[in-house]
């Protein structure tokens, strides 16, 4: 199973995955590199997911997955792309 956290799964790398997040969820609400900020963010959930298995065993899970990789190819191109 895929995941970032085969490489090290201390709590200090937990915690900077979970800042990293905050990060990339915050410049897809700016609308900073929207397509960049879904595809990690959906990469990083994935490493998540497959760590926490016992605790994300959902069909819930592999949706919003899936769904955050649609959202790349309908999310704007550039930084701040959103222009009236």
């Amino acid at each position: 199973h895929p995941s970032l956290f085969r490489i090290d799964a201390s709590d200090s790398t937990l915690r900077a995955a979970c800042f990293v997040g905050f990060v990339l969820a915050s410049c897809l609400v700016l609308n900073l590199w929207p397509r960049v900020s879904l595809a990690l963010s959906a990469i990083l959930y994935l490493s998540f997911v497959t760590v926490s298995q016992e605790f994300s065993g959902f069909q819930s899970e592999g949706l919003l997955i899936e769904m955050a990789l649609v959202g790349v190819y309908l999310a704007p191109r550039g930084v701040r792309a959103l222009r009236r």
